[in-house]
Order: structure tokens, then sequence, then C-alpha cells
């Protein structure tokens, strides 16, 4: 048999391209969307306490609060006030970049190295 000569540029399967696609988009997906977390509390005299309400992104760090609400502890729970809290957080969004490209890494090398393993057993 002869052998095939060597790639001269890089190149990946289609199917591949496909699943590093989704999850591509499942890495942007939980970047993006926002979460909901209690950022803070602040005690009112008199009246009851309240707490703060933000909305975070960025996964698996949290790189950006956004605007958020104060709300009262006790039922109901109307809106206070709408709290504009923008704080980026640049290293956490770097970070996030590259744990990003370890798992698209990952992936491409396991899809490629399946990909491989089933043509080499094909031809033994």
């Amino acid at each position: 048999m002869s052998e095939s000569p060597p790639r001269k540029r890089f190149q990946i399967h289609l199917s591949t391209a496909i699943v590093m696609m989704f999850v591509a988009g499942g890495l942007i997906w939980a970047n993006v969307s926002a979460g909901c977390k209690s950022m803070g509390m602040r005690l009112r005299i008199p009246g009851p306490s309240e707490f703060y309400l933000g909305k975070i992104y960025g996964w698996p760090f949290e790189f950006k609060t956004g605007e958020g609400l104060w709300t009262p502890m006790k039922p109901p729970y109307p809106k206070l006030d709408i709290v504009d809290v923008d704080v980026v957080n640049y290293g956490m969004a770097g970070i996030d970049a590259v744990v990003a490209i370890l798992i698209l890494s990952v992936i491409w090398y396991l899809c490629e190295w399946q990909i491989r393993r089933r043509l080499a057993q094909k031809h033994v």
C-alpha cells in the first residue's frame, strides 16, 4: 500500500469542524448569558434589610458584573431601585478565553484522534 503524502497545510475533517462549532457556541452562550447572584446586603434603619441581586457574566470565572436591583428581604419583593454597577475584570475575561481555547483544542484532538484510529484499523 502506498502511504499518503504529508499534509502541506493545517486541515481538519468536516465532522470535527461541526463538533467544534457546537462546542464553541456553547462556550459563547455560557459566557454571555446573564446569571443572577446575590452581590451584597445593606441595612436600613428603621425598616427591613435589603439585598442586591446583580447580573453576572462569564464561565468558568465571572468577568463582568452588570446592573442589578436592591430589594427588601421581606415579601412581597418590590423593586426598589436599579443600580448600574458595570464592572469588567479583563484578567478573568482573558482566563475564560484561555479556558475556551483549551477546551476547543482538546475537542479537536479527541475528534481527530478517533478518526485517525479508525483509518489505521481499516488499513490493517
